[in-house]
Parts: structure tokens; sequence; C-alpha cells
């Protein structure tokens, strides 16, 4: 294994101080849906990108390689922008919140609140001094940055504000909406200019030409238009649009302009002429944000649905680069019965069976076409069950990972949760419209299907005698099913909508979250017995330990809660993930607690003491896989540890040299046994770096 691939010591290990600098151990985690916006820094080293994931990426240009990952925004990313000196960075997002970013540090050195409704653009004065931002609200708010002062309010327009750009000499400033509009502002007064009308529908996008003289805008009408800022009069209007177009932007000599939409391509227009000169086609959906580099030959266009951003050279119309992520969001984790396997399933199309007590460390399991939804052990340790968006329940031979069965007959409607009976002869499933069906683990056979009113089915579980199961959907509703007769015992509608119920394993308890709480019910009454509080988000997956002494819960505050059922009482936290904790699982013995997150990673923390044991990551579209520890151990196939590398403030440095002493083989089943490792003789936060030439 080349010594350059292990850039990384340790994933878990995400900061650590070291005097004034930051040493942060990072690979290319991207994001995890859809991008919104991208900026370039000044000097076009750098690429920045916000998401729906609620987080803003650091990109490095030249290799491709995410830097940082900005996880403090509470809602949807839809705007950003870098300052003009490339030190701070702005963000608007779903909150209604605009947030100034040190792109140093990546603290945030203030946050800007009145607006009434989501942010959709923001952007930098040429001085740096302000920044302006468009909201839902119809209005436009210029804020000071040394202060945070709202220092003024655009209102005009009568409709939703998407755009905003500033003059080359910030004496004016333009905004686009949902109104049809244009509106030329003065940036001191506040006072409309004009408003250019001429778009026949919503207008998405707006910018200024680098001299001032010209602004161009595009549309939901499929139309860019190019007007003179002095007479407000139309210059030119470039069609060639098959669908509505998001984004423009001017090159930096201002004879060309990009724009791209939801036709999924960008077109490159000559700006005397209005001819299209070249159409640029990826493999990144519907254009949500362009931005010129600048040394003028290159753009960059970030796509929604794949969430990759792409760098071409527009002037060849060739692609460079694509900066991606290499990992998917955990959707499912699970304990083998016998705790010597743990399974995961990502936003992709692969499960991967980690061994933690042997040398053979993984076995991936592949045959799907659509994304992996929902993933259980059987209690007998003998199978696996999955579904998939395209309605498939699959059954495998956990010992050989061949497909035992497929289960299909949804109607083309996706399987989004299933559980095994105790006994392990039978699966329940639960679709996105179509109903509940019970299937034979031995024949294959459907021996039951239940069509309800339910919309989105989000939970099943089976009780413990085996005579009902549970069901709970998007809009909060439980149902108690008789499974001989298939019909409602029980049933009652939560204030708040249900992700996770389950069974106590004595059968006494129905256990389930109503968004951030925690309902404990008598499963003969459905009586509330308990409701238990304390996290800040919406709780997204629930497991009662095997005893049943224990609730184990994962929420979108980025957080897993262990507590205690009798009295309801938090016993600890454990912190560590990065976003949303999606799914939790206790081991048969309760000694483990896995998780799974939109970060990438599943968690294997010692239930006792909350210690951090292991972190899985599991590589897109690959059988490759990392294991770390918080000592700064690694193991994993080589080509993951070829995307592993080390940041320093903004700069990627390799550790080639720290190979030898922190690669260590069967490292997550020696973790699993308790083996106590020596510690290093010099740690990772004391080791001075130099930076390659």
């Amino acid at each position: 294994m080349k010594l350059k691939f292990i850039a990384i010591i340790v994933l878990s290990l995400m900061f650590i101080q070291t005097g004034k600098s930051q040493k942060v151990l990072t690979t290319n985690f991207g994001h995890t849906s859809g991008i919104r916006s991208v900026a370039l820094s000044s000097d076009g080293k750098y690429i920045a990108s916000g998401g729906e994931d609620k987080t803003i990426k650091l990109w490095n240009i030249q290799t491709g390689q995410e830097i940082r990952s900005i996880d403090g925004c509470t809602d949807i990313i839809s705007s950003i922008d870098f300052s003009p000196d490339g030190n701070c960075l702005v963000s608007g997002d779903w909150s209604n919140i605009v947030n100034l970013w040190d792109s140093q540090t990546w603290r945030k050195i203030r946050s800007f609140k009145g607006h009434s409704s989501r942010i959709e653009d923001v952007a930098f004065s040429p001085d740096g001094k302000y920044i302006a931002s468009a909201s839902g609200d119809k209005t436009i708010k210029l804020w000071n940055t040394q202060t945070g002062q709202d220092v003024r309010t655009f209102i005009g327009h009568t409709n939703g504000i998407n755009s905003v750009a500033f003059s080359p000499n910030g004496k004016h400033i333009v905004s686009a909406s949902y109104d049809k509009t244009i509106i030329l502002w003065d940036t001191q007064t506040g006072q409309i200019i004009r408003t250019f009308n001429g778009h026949t529908k919503g207008v998405n996008s707006v910018t200024f030409s680098p001299n001032g003289k010209q602004v161009a805008s595009a549309g939901a009408d499929k139309t860019i238009r190019l007007w003179d800022t002095q007479t407000g009069q139309i210059v030119r209007v470039f069609k060639g649009h098959t669908e509505g177009i998001n984004t423009l932007a001017f090159s930096l000599d201002g004879n060309h302009i990009a724009s791209g939409g939801f036709d999924f391509v960008v077109k490159i227009w000559n700006v005397q002429t209005g001819k299209e000169t070249r159409n640029l086609k990826g493999n990144i959906g519907w254009i949500s944000s362009i931005a010129f580099c600048p040394n003028n030959k290159d753009i960059v266009i970030s796509g929604f649905i794949n969430e990759t951003i792409e760098l071409w050279n527009w002037q060849i119309g060739e692609e460079n680069m694509k900066f991606k992520g290499y990992t998917e969001w955990v959707r499912s984790v699970d304990f083998s019965p016998d705790n010597k396997y743990t399974i995961s399933c990502s936003s992709g199309n692969t499960i991967k069976l980690w061994n933690s007590s042997s040398k053979q460390t993984i076995r991936s399991f592949k045959g799907y076409e659509a994304s992996i939804t929902c993933l259980a052990f059987s209690p007998c340790g003998k199978y696996i069950a999955s579904g998939d968006l395209d309605n498939i329940i699959r059954l495998w031979n956990r010992q050989t990972g061949q497909q035992i069965f497929n289960f299909k007959d949804y109607n083309g409607y996706a399987s989004t949760c299933l559980a095994f009976s105790y006994d392990s002869k039978y699966i329940v499933s639960g679709s996105q419209y179509e109903g509940i069906k019970i299937w034979d683990c031995q024949t294959g056979d459907e021996i039951k299907s239940i069509h309800v009113d339910q919309f989105g089915i989000e939970s099943v579980a089976f009780s413990p005698n085996g005579k009902y199961f549970i069901s709970c959907d998007m809009v909060g509703k439980l149902n108690l099913w008789d499974i001989e007769t298939g019909l409602v015992i029980k049933s009652l509608k939560e204030r708040t909508f249900v992700n996770d119920v389950i069974f106590s394993p004595d059968g006494n308890y129905i256990i389930n979250n109503s968004g951030a709480d925690i309902k404990i019910r008598d499963s003969q009454t459905f009586q509330e017995l308990m409701n238990i509080e304390g996290h800040k988000g919406s709780i997204c997956s629930i497991d009662c330990s095997k005893d049943g002494k224990y609730i184990v819960s994962g929420s979108s505050d980025k957080t897993i809660k262990l507590w205690n059922i009798k009295n309801g009482q938090e016993i600890k936290s454990f912190i560590g993930h990065k976003q949303s904790v999606t799914t939790v699982a206790f081991s048969f013995n309760e000694k483990y607690i896995i998780s799974g997150s939109y970060d990438g990673t599943s968690k294997i923390w010692e239930t006792e003491t909350g210690k951090l044991l292991a972190t899985l990551i599991s590589v897109k579209d690959s059988e490759d896989w990392i294991v770390t520890t918080p000592d700064g151990r690694f193991d994993g196939t080589e080509k993951g540890m070829e995307l592993l590398y080390y940041v320093e403030g903004m700069d990627i440095i390799p550790l080639s040299s720290l190979y030898e002493k922190y690669y260590t083989p069967n490292l997550l089943a020696r973790v699993m046994a308790g083996e106590e490792f020596e510690e290093f003789e010099v740690k990772i936060e004391d080791i001075k770096f130099r930076l390659p030439t």
C-alpha cells in the first residue's frame, strides 16, 4: 500500500486543537442531498457549496478534495457567497437567517435576523462592508457586516424575491422576483430607480455585467433577457433552453453568459450576438448554480439531483473534475444476535456486513438497482432482510451472501419498513402507499395483504408472542393489528408525526416517538404510561434493550440518548455524529449501541461508558470500506484508504510517515474483542508538519 494514501488517521477525531490552528481529519463525505448554491473564492483556489443537507462544504479546486464542512445551520441552505477578500463566507437558509462565517476557522461570526420568510439569495457588496439578502417575504435587507445592523429594507416587489446582486461599483442593487419583474435599486436610499418588465413567468436569477451597464435575467419562461441599466430597455433575448432556467452568470470579461436549469444542460451564450456557443451536458441533474472561475476559461456548476459539482473548461467543452462525496447517509444498521456481525445500508444500493469477530471484515450484498430503504437481521441470525425503492423485499443468507427469496407485490410503491417475527418465520413489511404485507420466510409466499388508509407506513413491528403487529405512519397514526384476522384492534393518532414504533421484549409496552418525545404505552389498552422528553430535534429511530431496561434514541439534533425505561430518566448522551442520527440499535447483549447518520458514518458505542469504540465508513458504490478508532488507528481496503487525507487550516497535508504506526489490521474485531492497545509514543496533535512544496 502506498504511504501517501494514509492521509487520515481517524475520521471519528474530526477536530484536534493544536495551538492557534486546528488539525482536521477528513475525507470526501460530500453533500447527502441536493446542492443549492456554489461560490468561488476570489483567488480561484476554493469552491464553497451549500445544500439541502444543511451543510456548507469547502473544496480544493485543484484536487477536488473536501477541506471542511460547516454543520451549524438549522435548515436548507439556499445561497452562499465569498467576501471579496476571501476571509468570510455568507450563507442564507430557509430558517430565515443569514449567517456570516470565518472562512479560515469556520466559526460563525454573527447571524442576521429580521426576515419573516426563508432566504433565497445572499450577496456581498464589492467592498465587503455589506450583505444583501433576498427573501420570500418580498423584501431585500442590507446588513452591516461589522455591526450586524439592519441598515435598510428594500420594499417594492409583490411576491417572493429569488435573486439579488450588487453593481460593480456598489451603488446599485438588482433583484428578481416571482412577480415576473426585475427591480434596480439605489443602495444608499433604498429607492426604486426602475422596473424591468418582460418576463412572462417568475424570474429566478439576475446579475450585473462586469462593467455594470447591463443586467441579465433568467426565469421560468425559459428565456434569458439582457437589459440596459440606463434605459431599462431589452437589449437581447436568448432562447434555447427547453425548461425553466434557475441560474446564470457573466464571464469576467463580460463577453459570455452561462445559464442552466431544469433541462439538465449548461449553455454558453455570446453576449454580442445572442447565439449559443456551447452546450455542456454533464450527469448531475438539473442545474442549481453556476460561477465563472477567475481564469475565465472554466466554470463551476452544481447539480441538484446527485449532489455533485462539476468543473468544466467551457471553451473546449470538456469536464475537468467532479467534486463529490464518497459516502452516503446511513439508512439502517443492526447487530446479529450473536454480536459477531453488524449490517448497514446507505442511501445507495449495497448492503455491507461487518464481521466484528474475525479477519474477514466485510461482505457486500448486491443485486439492487434502486436505493435500499430498510434492513434487519432475523432473530435466529441466519437471515438478512432488506427492502428498496423498487418495492422488492429480499431475503439473504447471512453466511453465504446469497439471495434466498425476493417478495414483490406493491404495484410500484416503495417498501419503507420491515420486521422479522420473533421466531424468524415471517416478515411484515410496509410500503409508501399500498399497505402492509406478511411474508413466509420458509416458502417465500405472501400470506396476508392488508390495504390501509395510512399514508406512508414508517415502521412496523411484531409482538413477541407473534399474535399482533403494530404500524405507524407519517401523520402520526398508530394501529395495532391482529395477524390472524388482519383487523385493527386498537388505533390512535399522535399529535405529531411518528417515525418509529417497537414492542418491549416482554410485549407489555409499545414504544414510539412523537416528534422529539418518546411515548411508552400499555400494549393492550394503548394508555400512555410515560412521556420522555430530552431531545431538541425530531427522533428518527428508537430501540429497546433485550433485557427491557433501556431505550436508545437517535435524533435530528445529532445526538443519541440512553434512557431508563422504568422512570424515563436520561442516563447519558452519545455525541459524535455531525448530522442527524437516522438509525440506532442495541447489540443483543446490551454491551454496544450502533448508530447511523446523514454524515455518512456508522458508529459503535460502549453502552455503559458512552465511549466511542469505532467508526465504520462504507464507500459509495463499491465494496471498499474504512474502520477507524478515536486513538488514531485505522483499517480498510487499499482503495478505501486512498480516499483519506489530512487538513490543517486550508492546507492538505499527507501523513504518510505514520502509516506503520497507525495502520491496524483486523481492527474492528480486535476492538470488539476488548483488546487494549498500547498508547502511541507520539500523539497526532504533537506532530509538526511541513507543507508539501
